[in-house]
């Protein structure tokens, strides 16, 4: 995992990431996406189709998909749609030569992130990874305090759980007088 940047407005965030799964046919531009990255500080990988792409997933956790919508053996649209059976909210760019609006309006429908047009603009690719990535991380971050929220709420109701059968079967009955004998020496 690395560290990575995010710029926003004067105030930065550093965390940890995992890499950029590149989804793309045409090793110029996936070589392109790479060297973006890694101006970022973003480690990447590449796959020259959805199969590869996942079969990379089901042994690797990567933090944003890079998916061209046209390619070999499996397209970006499948790659996708079997991306999301898999994983059950990932965070997907899609980069493509379609630029159709009917085309981009379907492809955002299926729950991308956002849709990138070739030729890539670096500056709007830069920040657009970037965003992305900051989603990511708040995502897993409100997630982690779910969970640890859930664990504390678990842990207090098994103890309130315990200390009412103990009531309940007199064995607190010691404590039961104390706090009775306290409350008395009060009044």
């Amino acid at each position: 995992m690395l560290f990575a940047m995010i710029q926003n407005g004067k105030k930065s965030i550093k965390f940890k990431s995992r890499p950029v799964l590149i989804v793309e046919d045409n090793k110029l531009i996936a070589t392109e996406l790479q060297n973006l990255c890694n101006e970022l500080g973003i480690e990447s990988e590449h796959a020259l189709n959805g199969r590869i792409a996942l079969d990379l997933v089901k042994s690797k956790a990567y933090s944003v998909f890079i998916v061209d919508l046209l390619l070999p053996v499996m397209d970006g649209r499948t790659f996708i749609n079997e991306l999301k059976k898999i994983l059950t909210e990932p965070v997907i760019l899609v980069e493509s030569s379609l630029d159709s609006n009917e085309t981009i309006i379907e492809v955002m429908k299926t729950g991308v992130f956002d849709y990138i047009i070739k030729p890539i603009d670096e500056e709007l690719f830069k920040k657009t990874l970037l965003k992305a990535l900051e989603f990511q991380y708040l995502k897993e971050s409100e997630k982690n305090i779910i969970e640890n929220e859930e664990i504390k709420l678990r842990g207090q109701l098994e103890w309130l759980s315990y200390k009412e059968t103990r009531l309940k079967t007199g064995e607190d009955s010691h404590e039961k007088h104390s706090i009775y004998n306290l409350k008395t020496s009060l009044s």
